[in-house]
């Protein structure tokens, strides 16, 4: 099932402070609870949405950006495949013999990585 995307209003979201719409890191705390507030009423009837609620560290504002960054989980043939979009395994380097493993490759949206970053985060 796709995840629809949808538009929230920053006027419409009681508040946010439409000067500073970011929700990332640095944005003011009580946005990240209205949006999350927000997030939590639109996307309910998801089927990922309760799913990954249940994962610890995720949270409605992490599991709204997880559900659809990644869209239908189907597409992705075997879990190896998820995590190479993700862009969170290491790049690997390999001719003949040698073998070398370097950093995050960094690869695929980068919101996502954020996102699952933050909830493994928040878990520890």
């Amino acid at each position: 099932m796709q995840l629809r995307r949808r538009r929230v209003p920053i006027g419409g979201v009681r508040g946010l402070d439409s000067d500073n719409p970011t929700l990332l890191p640095g944005a003011p705390v009580s946005g990240r609870f209205a949006l999350q507030r927000e997030l939590a009423r639109l996307g309910a009837d998801h089927p990922y949405i309760p799913l990954l609620l249940t994962v610890p560290g995720v949270g409605p504002l992490l599991a709204y950006t997880i559900a659809s960054e990644i869209g239908d989980i189907a597409r992705f043939a075997s879990p190896k495949k998820l995590t190479g979009y993700t862009g969170l395994c290491p790049i690997v380097r390999q001719s003949g013999s040698t073998d070398r493993r370097g950093p995050l490759a960094k690869n695929g949206p980068k919101y996502l990585r954020w996102a699952l970053i933050e909830a493994a985060t928040h878990a520890a």
